[in-house]
């Protein structure tokens, strides 16, 4: 995993938590996860996640918005392994 840099913001008014990308090629976008999951696939796993874009704007070539998925995934993943603690998890009964 290519560890991009990044920051966790929240919105002044509404308080709601995005993270801000410190790395290019997507430096000062900000964005906001949405549902996030797992998709098994025989012995392997694949996160899976829906993300909003608060400052910036989604590349329009394919392979820059791979690029920015994969950047997001990293980053993701990253809040997962080191922020357990502080991450809210919603939905569900159980």
């Amino acid at each position: 995993m290519n560890k991009p840099k990044y920051q966790i913001v929240e919105g002044k008014e509404t308080k709601a938590v995005a993270v801000k990308i410190q790395s290019a090629p997507f430096s000062g976008m900000i964005v906001r996860f949405g549902k996030v999951g797992v998709r098994e696939n025989g012995n392997s796993a694949q996160l899976a996640f829906d993300f909003d874009v608060i400052k910036g704007k989604l590349p329009k070539n394919k392979a820059k918005f791979s690029r920015l998925e994969n950047t997001l995934g990293d980053i993701l993943v990253d809040i997962l392994e080191n922020n357990m603690n502080e991450v809210e998890f919603l939905g569900g009964d159980d």
